[in-house]
């Protein structure tokens, strides 16, 4: 059973979901609960402004985690660059794209580099040409200390396209392989176990103390309202 720390020691990973929310979520997971110093998101699905939309959409703002974030335009075909996002000219303008990665990393210090749309990015190129990059790609990124992530729907691919991306990368992951850690006892967790409970876990009755806490102050809040309401029309 992997962990969320067990994805940024394998160097390079490639990461099954049946859902692009469930992607995300995971990646927000790994950077939160790993010593990340920057992100550097490759957009090949979607332009930057939507990456962080679904982020806020999907409760998985990875770009609240770091001050460190680029985002690597492969799709717009703009040019030149700002603060937090780098136009490259085309989807297969690997070059900007490499320098990019490794002029922020060396910037950044340990990063998550994420490929958004493994389907996406490859259609763009000859894959024999894709899979050269790909292989580059993970080799200097893990020699960098940092991580490279390829995200990736689960069945999409024929079987020897699998295999040829499989044995690309240093683990595969799908993530029903993954052991999500909720605390059973809210009162004996560490502030960062706190901070991978979620709504959802508490609103599905995962973490049951939590739900009760909210509901309590809720209900206090309610007679609080009540009792100034009253206050005041006495007065």
């Amino acid at each position: 059973m992997e962990s969320f720390e067990d994805i940024f020691s394998h160097g390079s990973v490639l990461l099954y979901g049946h859902k692009e929310k469930d992607l995300y979520e995971t990646v927000y997971q790994v950077c939160l609960n790993t010593p990340v110093e920057g992100v550097i998101w490759v957009c090949y699905k979607h332009p930057p402004d939507t990456v962080r939309a679904l982020q806020s959409r999907y409760d998985s703002k990875v770009y609240k985690l770091t001050g460190n974030m680029l985002f690597i335009d492969m799709i717009s075909g703009g040019t030149g660059s700002n603060d937090d996002v780098v136009h490259c000219l085309d989807s297969a303008d690997y070059d900007c794209m490499l320098r990019s990665i490794y002029n922020a990393i060396g910037e950044f210090g340990r990063c998550v580099v994420v490929f958004d749309d493994m389907k996406e990015a490859m259609s763009h190129d000859m894959f024999g040409r894709f899979v050269k990059m790909l292989r580059g790609v993970d080799n200097d990124v893990q020699r960098m200390a940092s991580v490279s992530i390829y995200l990736a729907r689960s069945g999409i691919f024929d079987p020897q396209t699998e295999k040829i991306l499989e044995t690309s990368v240093n683990a595969v992951i799908e993530l029903e392989d993954i052991e999500e850690a909720v605390p059973e006892n809210v009162f004996d967790a560490s502030w960062g176990d706190l901070m991978r409970i979620r709504w959802r876990d508490v609103f599905s009755l995962n973490v049951p103390v939590l739900y009760l806490l909210i509901m309590a102050l809720c209900v206090a809040n309610v007679i609080l309202a009540i009792t100034l309401s009253m206050v005041l029309y006495r007065s």
